[in-house]
Formats: structure tokens, C-alpha cells, sequence
């Protein structure tokens, strides 16, 4: 999985998105290892974690280190 599912603006990827953003708008203050799902927040790429969109999203702002799935314009 190298890219994640959101990047389709389709009105269905748009709804699934928008359930998870208001699913998981609770956990913006508290990301914390224990709230995080595989395969929603963040999956897998050579032994490394990669954050999705969904999890730059919920974190409120960019960091700046362009990450790859970054919510906010400042990928690499």
C-alpha cells in the first residue's frame, strides 16, 4: 500500500472520508499510539510507519518536514 486511499474526489471518497474524519475528530488532542488504527491513521512501508493524509489531518497542522501524505499542500 503506497499511496492511501484519498486521493479520489469522487462523492463516495469524499462521504467515507468525511465519516472518518467525524469518526475520529475526538482524537485530534489525544493521537496517541493506543487510539491509532492500521490501515486508517498510518500502514506499513519497509519496516517504517508512514501516516496517512487522515492522521496529518487530525494532528491540526503541518509540521514542515514535507511528509508523504501531508493534509496541508508541503509534500515532498
Amino acid at each position: 500500500m503506497g499511496e492511501t486511499n484519498y486521493n479520489c474526489l469522487c462523492a463516495n471518497c469524499l462521504t467515507e472520508l468525511e465519516s472518518l474524519v467525524n469518526d475520529n475528530h475526538n482524537l485530534r488532542r489525544t493521537l496517541n499510539p493506543q487510539n491509532l488504527l492500521e490501515g486508517v491513521h498510518f500502514y506499513k512501508e519497509d519496516g517504517l510507519f508512514v501516516f496517512t493524509e487522515l492522521y496529518h489531518y487530525l494532528k491540526g497542522s503541518c509540521c514542515g518536514n514535507s511528509c508523504k501524505h501531508c493534509a496541508y499542500g508541503n509534500k515532498n
